[in-house]
C-alpha cells in the first residue's frame, strides 16, 4: 500500500502538484487528464478498407 502511495504522490508531483489534496481535488472529476498523469494515450485507430 505504501509504494501505490508512494507511486501517486510522485506522479502528482512531476505535474506541479506539491499538495496531495490540491492534486486530489484538481484530477478528481478529470478522467482524461488522471490517465495523461499516468501516461495512458489513446489507441491510433486503424481504418479496414475491405
Amino acid at each position: 500500500m505504501a509504494t501505490l502511495r508512494s507511486l501517486a504522490m510522485n506522479a502528482l508531483r512531476l505535474d506541479g502538484f506539491w499538495s496531495i489534496t490540491e492534486g486530489q481535488a484538481a484530477l478528481a472529476h478529470d478522467i482524461p487528464g488522471l490517465l495523461a498523469l499516468l501516461g495512458w494515450q489513446k489507441p491510433a485507430q486503424v481504418l479496414n478498407s475491405a
